[in-house]
């Protein structure tokens, strides 16, 4: 079985988990930033095949690195790094357009099975993490069954996730802002929250909003 071809990556975060990646076999050389500036500077003067992205460093989100990397370079890949338990920060990241996601624990081998998927197209989760995803599916899908949304009141959901204000949803919707703000308390109360982020954070868990969307 022919290998496949070496990548260049780049990763925001820390030196530790880049020394890891140097030793992954199917990374010919690691490139390591401090910020999404000195990341965007490295990519206009060469761009790497695939990015890794800490989630955990101190300073903005990993979520606004996220955007503005995605921003500046559209069609690299992003995979975050992120130990936190709490999967919906994991999948709004997905949402949010990144490829995949590894932990600061992953091993070389654990690396060379991210690049692998990811350069052939696909989503790359560690095991544990996929495995607990899945289960969480079947249970949030029986959940959904137990609450009832119309069409409009879907389409809003979406429009949330989307980042649009009240006053944006009425224009896409061609609907009054008051009547979108109806729909967003009808929202709110069938899905037990009380903002807009709980109210993402839900519909994603319920499938929803579907991640990658």
């Amino acid at each position: 079985m022919p290998q496949s071809p070496k990548v260049r990556v780049l990763v925001l975060g820390r030196q530790t988990f880049a020394d890891k990646a140097g030793d992954a076999k199917l990374v010919s050389e690691v490139v390591v930033v401090g910020s999404a500036e000195q990341a965007s500077a490295s990519i206009d003067l060469e761009p790497p095949d695939l990015i890794f992205l800490d989630f955990e460093m101190p300073g903005a989100s990993g979520h606004q690195r996220l955007e503005r990397l995605k921003k500046h370079s559209p069609k690299i890949p992003v995979i975050g790094i992120l130990d936190d338990e709490d999967l919906s920060a994991l999948s709004m990241g997905l949402a949010e357009g990144a490829s995949g996601f590894v932990t600061h624990e992953a091993t070389p081998q654990d690396i060379d099975d991210a690049v692998r998927v990811i350069k052939a197209g696909g989503t790359y989760l560690d095991p544990v993490r996929a495995d607990i995803m899945m289960k969480r599916a079947a249970e949030h899908e029986k959940s959904r069954n137990d609450v009832s949304f119309s069409q409009r009141e879907e389409q809003v959901i979406q429009l949330l996730s989307q980042g649009l204000s009240a006053r944006q949803i009425a224009s896409r919707l061609q609907l009054s802002e008051r009547t979108v703000n109806a729909h967003v308390a009808n929202v709110y109360r069938k899905l037990g929250v009380t903002n807009r982020v709980e109210a993402v954070r839900n519909a994603i868990r319920m499938g929803i909003v579907s991640v990658g969307e």
